[in-house]
């Protein structure tokens, strides 16, 4: 199976880059127009290439990726969450949160584009994943279950 990949709305990436290019051009007339430079209007260069940096990162990978059952969110923090283990899903603010055993994952739907909104909800279906939903997971395993250690003081 390939992966999936859910993007950002055009709207949301367009403005990174507006924003970043803003930033550099205001870097580049404010070192034609002055008569000295200082080591503080590099800044604007900095965050140029930060608006920029987040365009190009997020053009390339998207918002979302679902590949075999993990759904990732593609930001430095690499947020994931296996859908085969979610026991619990909910729609809340513009938010869909998918809860695990161990983990939390929130997906912004603001970010998202109509079709590419249409899709995930598609793809979450598929698992059984609709708005309330929850479940019990079952933990398969070959050992039997053993009794909690105690510590003896």
């Amino acid at each position: 199976m390939s992966a999936m990949v859910i993007g950002y709305k055009k709207r949301y990436m367009n403005a990174n880059l507006i924003i970043g290019l803003f930033w550099l051009l205001f870097f580049f007339l404010g070192m034609l127009f002055k008569e000295r430079t200082y080591w503080t209007d590099y800044g604007w260069l900095l965050v140029s290439g930060f608006y920029l940096g987040t365009y190009l990162y997020q053009n390339r990978h998207g918002y979302l990726t679902l590949e075999n059952g993990m759904l990732k969110i593609n930001d430095p923090r690499n947020k994931h969450i296996n859908l085969k283990e979610v026991t619990r899903f909910k729609y809340f603010a513009g938010d869909f949160i998918l809860q695990s055993e161990t983990q939390k994952l929130k997906i912004n739907t603001h970010y998202l584009d109509e079709a590419s909104l249409e899709l995930l909800k598609t793809e979450l279906a598929k698992y059984g994943l609709q708005q309330g939903t929850i479940r019990k997971v079952q933990v398969e395993s070959n050992q039997p279950l053993q009794p909690p250690s105690t510590i003896n003081q």
